[in-house]
């Protein structure tokens, strides 16, 4: 049996790889969001004076409409990636967060190691859905996608269970009994 002080350890463990994989997550939204800026530069998508940095001059004035650039399939793919991205990501990282923190008040040994494998596996399925739509690669960026979201929902389930399993938590019944009955 272990000890309360080497399960906390390891909790902690835990939470920091999922810091890891967040910052990986954050790393590929910067990475996708700075790719669509260049291919929405090089199509002419841009305002005024950033069409002066990607070399298009001053022959547009104010913001440049957006069927500029709707020629170029290419970036309004990335725009789509990242707007998907940033549909996503947030929704899977305040996951990932609640999941943390219930772990960490339920004190539960078992679910640490499920919960990391997870959330590894969205940031994975993630990487691939954004390489399958980049390279317009269907049916496997619906696969890629789909199997993201299984692993949130999969993530909430395990908080759920560590919430139910923490050994401080007592039946509602419990609660009434000490609540209004004094024992």
């Amino acid at each position: 049996m272990r000890c309360a002080c080497s399960r906390m350890l390891s909790l902690f463990e835990n939470q920091g790889g999922a810091l890891i994989i967040t910052g990986y997550l954050l790393v590929l939204f910067v990475v996708t969001a700075i790719i669509q800026a260049r291919k929405s530069g090089k199509a002419g998508d841009r305002i005024k004076e950033d069409l002066k940095f990607y070399g298009h001059g001053e022959e547009s004035h104010g913001i440049v409409s957006t069927t500029a650039g709707t020629n170029d399939e290419d970036a309004q793919r990335w725009r789509r990636i990242v707007a998907n991205n940033t549909e996503n990501i947030p929704i899977a990282v305040t996951i990932a967060l609640y999941c943390s923190v219930s772990q960490i008040i339920s004190g539960n040994p078992f679910s640490p190691y499920i919960f990391i494998g997870f959330y590894a596996f969205y940031a994975v399925a993630r990487t691939a859905f954004v390489f399958c739509y980049a390279f317009s690669l269907q049916p496997w960026r619906s696969i890629a996608y789909t199997l993201g979201r299984i692993c949130e929902l999969s993530i909430i389930i395990i908080m759920i269970v560590a919430i139910f399993k923490a050994p401080h938590l007592v039946a509602p019944d419990q609660m009434w009994r000490a609540a209004f009955m004094g024992q």
